[in-house]
């Protein structure tokens, strides 16, 4: 969610705006977890918002969806 140049938010807000990319799956991974933060990215097009640290069957079921 967190980077250098930019936020998590603002990227897949632009990944969705982009014809070009909006149809990219995008998983958000980040330890950054409160219930506001996972609505708003699942509400603006996030595919899956999984929590560090990783629950490896959780990412495995999110791949296979």
């Amino acid at each position: 969610m967190h980077w250098p140049d930019t936020s998590g938010n603002a990227l897949l807000q632009r990944f969705r705006a982009d014809p070009d990319l909006r149809d990219i799956q995008v998983i958000v991974i980040s330890a950054a977890a409160t219930p506001q933060q996972i609505d708003r990215l699942l509400t603006i097009g996030a595919g899956a918002y999984l929590t560090r640290p990783i629950d490896v069957d959780q990412l495995l079921c999110v791949l296979d969806r």
